[in-house]
């Protein structure tokens, strides 16, 4: 004999197993934007110049916040990659201009070795987005 609420229980296992594989979707498609790469989940809309999420019922209103905030980051590194491919190599602009570029591609360098770390432990399933979000805040020390 079965219990009466086995099938909510049941229900509720296969929602909380959706909404873990929504957070693992999630969590790849930050790192992507972080790279200036669209994911499945979160594009980035060139007419409100930002990040957008799908909306996903299995996405609370606080991890779609905390997502568009991470996604700013993204946002940041398009402007920053856009800026040092046009200035870089531009002797037109002096030598200050190619420093300051050269200054920026060095700390992109360093971003680049972040999100292959990050990476790394999101193929290994210890990641959430609330551990993104410690990792992406916290003060790096050079």
């Amino acid at each position: 004999i079965e219990p009466r609420n086995s099938g909510r229980v049941h229900s509720q296992s296969a929602r909380s197993g959706k909404a873990l594989e929504t957070e693992a979707l999630l969590v790849r498609d930050v790192l992507y934007a972080f790279q200036g790469i669209d994911g499945h989940l979160v594009k980035f809309n060139p007419e409100l110049d930002r990040y957008t999420v799908a909306q996903v019922p299995s996405i609370s209103a606080g991890a779609h916040r905390l997502v568009l905030k991470l996604c700013e980051m993204g946002w940041l590194y398009k402007r920053l990659a856009s800026y040092v491919s046009r200035t870089i190599n531009d002797e037109a602009l002096g030598l200050v201009s190619q420093s300051f570029s050269s200054a920026i591609q060095s700390e992109l360098t360093d971003y680049f070795r972040l999100l292959a770390v990050l990476e790394s432990q999101a193929d290994q399933d210890a990641f959430s987005s609330n551990a993104v979000a410690s990792h992406a805040q916290a003060p790096r020390l050079t």
